[in-house]
């Protein structure tokens, strides 16, 4: 759900709710039912989401992977996988994701 990668996302920038509230030009409770998943983000606002965290709106928006309090979880077509991580791990599993995008790109 966009709201746990929203909420994930703004604790690793070290931002407070209020500070991604102003960077987006909204109130701080609108930004609050985001992270709480009563409201969903605009399609604009998505975007703008992307590039203060220096991301894909397809990973804000997709469903297919959850990152929440270092747990992944993976979903696919009829199972899962669900893995708990440290902060290194997540990293190595970022960058081979991110290699696998490139690899992507260039095919």
């Amino acid at each position: 759900m966009i709201s746990d990668k929203i909420k994930m996302l703004r604790k690793r920038a070290n931002k407070t709710q209020s500070q991604m509230a102003k960077l987006l030009n909204i109130a701080q409770t609108t930004y609050s039912k985001y992270e709480l998943g009563t409201a969903e983000p605009n399609i604009q606002t998505i975007n703008q989401l992307a590039k203060i965290f220096n991301c894909d709106v397809a990973y804000l928006v997709a469903d297919d992977v959850e990152v929440k309090d270092n747990r992944v979880v993976v979903y696919g077509k009829n199972n899962y996988k669900e893995v708990q991580l440290n902060e290194e791990e997540i990293e190595v599993v970022i960058n081979f994701l991110n290699l696998i995008e490139k690899n992507r790109n260039h095919s």
